[in-house]
């Protein structure tokens, strides 16, 4: 008879909810090992099960049994017996190896048949020398330690197509539980996931492991290069790993010198990064044709606002080289506005409110939340749609494809009705709504730790709809560039308001921020200003700031 408590076995109801949700969706995809694996883990008495996932969660694949201490596990010999008959772990008892691996030094001697003399100079080795010096010597038959070591499982390959990523593990259904997060409902089945055979899921399982490794400093292999270069994914979660890797593998080369293969692992990136570091090397190369070519294209309006700076600013660098007439690159200068730095507990942009408060504005420290989150509740339903692919589990912030350059046109009818309620009488209140209903659910636009009804409200009434509509057509231009970079002050008095991105003395300007300010100044007439901070600013003086501001 099972004794389960939820409360003690949770974990248990999580792994399963995982493994059940995964065969669900893509149990027609799985190959015979995996298969297998999930009908030995059904199959286990409930201890064994609660044993096998407990040593799942564990960093090592090896464990001295004496050490394992889990008081919710009964009979844990009996467990562990089941677990070695369904051939899910091993019992190592001759070799080294997985000993050295979880056991101490004094554990270690206890398991060599040796006389106190003899051990005297073993004890006065250091780690390394002493697991080397073991290996030279019989394990002791009758050694009082029980070593098990994990056999290879696709443990790690059901987490990763449940989350669809690396990153996120079981502990997200902790969070869930306790209220830490919630999560939108939308559709997860057969019907709506991304992959569509066995071939899309190995080949996302060898990419993940490819990036995994690299981000730990370890090289791919030679094969696994060559796999990278000729594989050709119709699916744009595989592109964009791809490119990833092969950024990073080529920047490598790059730095050892290996500028041809560097130039081909670009090549077949074509990630904006890649680009611009076709170009560097075409010029250490003295490759200069290549790289007018090159800077050429990514001048075009084509190319995003990144890139096109990078080209102009690097051709003007370069312009002798080139043979190019080109003009230095034009900065928009900003306007700038001085503040009295005090250098106080309060930071620069809490030290700046509380200066413009004496003028009677009021306003917020709301950086990229302002715009975003008031982006991400209009367009809450598009973001969310039940789009083929775009799901996969039940703990996803967004989108797989949210950055994909098909993501528009897969929502054609879900953006344009978002359009529609904006351009209504009624989007206040759509906005309101959207917020009570769906406060506290995570979305990658909307920052609820900032955005409350009472700012939500002030400004939407504050900002006239026409700004509003610019704002949200030039994120939609491009997402992933343009959610960041906007003014860190919004303040508004008297039916008037103004942008400040605020810098202290040690702080500059970063070139999205400075986009930002010329757009939100040249394009849409609105009174932006770089607020600086200084021990010597004079004072500044109400009406010298009102006569700065723009007509409304």
């Amino acid at each position: 008879m099972i004794n389960f408590d939820s409360q003690q076995h949770y974990y248990w109801l999580h792994f399963w909810a995982l493994i059940d949700s995964v065969e669900l969706r893509l149990g027609d995809l799985f190959n015979a090992q995996q298969s297998q694996w999930i009908s030995k883990l059904r199959a286990l008495p409930f201890n064994s099960q609660l044993l096998y996932i407990r040593l799942l969660q564990r960093k090592p694949i090896v464990f001295a049994q004496h050490k394992l201490k889990y008081p919710e596990i009964d009979e844990l010999d009996t467990a562990i017996e089941f677990l070695e008959q369904s051939q899910l772990i091993l019992i190592s008892k001759a070799s080294w190896s997985p000993y050295c691996e979880c056991l101490t030094k004094l554990e270690l001697l206890s398991c060599i048949d040796l006389n106190a003399e003899q051990l005297k100079p073993l004890k006065k080795l250091a780690k390394a020398e002493f697991h080397l010096a073991l290996k030279q010597l019989p394990i002791k038959a009758n050694t009082p330690y029980t070593i098990l070591e994990l056999k290879d499982n696709p443990w790690l390959q059901f987490q990763a197509w449940y989350f669809e990523n690396s990153r996120q593990q079981l502990s997200e259904f902790v969070l869930t539980d306790i209220g830490q997060v919630s999560y939108e409902d939308y559709r997860v089945d057969r019907k709506s996931r991304l992959w569509q055979n066995s071939q899309q899921l190995s080949d996302y399982w060898q990419l993940l492991l490819i990036s995994s490794n690299l981000e730990l400093a370890i090289s791919p292999s030679d094969e696994q290069v060559t796999w990278l270069q000729k594989a050709r994914f119709d699916l744009s979660k595989l592109r964009s790993i791809q490119k990833r890797c092969l950024d990073l593998i080529a920047r490598e080369h790059e730095r050892q010198t290996n500028f041809e293969l560097a130039l081909q692992l670009y090549a077949i990136s074509s990630s904006d990064f890649a680009k611009e570091r076709q170009a560097r090397i075409h010029i250490q190369l003295t490759n200069y044709s290549k790289a007018k070519q090159c800077l050429i294209a990514y001048s075009s309006p084509q190319a995003n606002d990144g890139l096109q700076r990078f080209a102009r600013a690097f051709a003007f660098r370069q312009r002798k080289h080139l043979d190019m007439e080109i003009s230095a690159p034009v900065r928009y200068q900003v306007e700038i506005v001085q503040l009295e730095w005090f250098g106080s507990d309060l930071g620069p942009e809490q030290q700046a409110l509380a200066q413009l408060g004496q003028f009677g504005w009021q306003g917020w420290h709301l950086e990229n939340s302002l715009v975003n989150s008031i982006f991400g509740l209009s367009f809450w339903t598009v973001f969310f749609a039940n789009i083929p692919g775009a799901f996969s589990h039940p703990y996803q912030r967004r989108p797989h494809d949210l950055y994909s350059p098909d993501f528009c046109r897969l929502r054609e009818q879900q953006l344009a009705q978002a359009w529609r309620l904006f351009e209504s009488e009624d989007w206040l209140e759509h906005l309101l709504t959207c917020y009570r209903q769906k406060h506290s659910i995570a979305n990658p636009w909307v920052d609820w730790n900032r955005m409350s009804v009472s700012i939500l409200t002030t400004l939407v009434s504050t900002i006239p709809k026409l700004v509003w509509r610019q704002l949200f057509q030039r994120l939609w231009l491009d997402l992933r560039h343009y959610r960041s970079g906007m003014p860190d002050l919004f303040v508004y008095k008297d039916g008037r308001y103004c942008w400040f991105e605020v810098k202290s003395p040690s702080d500059s300007l970063a070139n999205h921020q400075r986009d930002w300010l010329q757009f939100l100044r040249q394009q849409l007439n609105q009174n932006a200003f770089v607020l600086e901070l200084r021990a010597d600013a004079p004072t500044l003086k109400e009406q010298c700031f009102e006569a700065l501001l723009l007509d409304p």
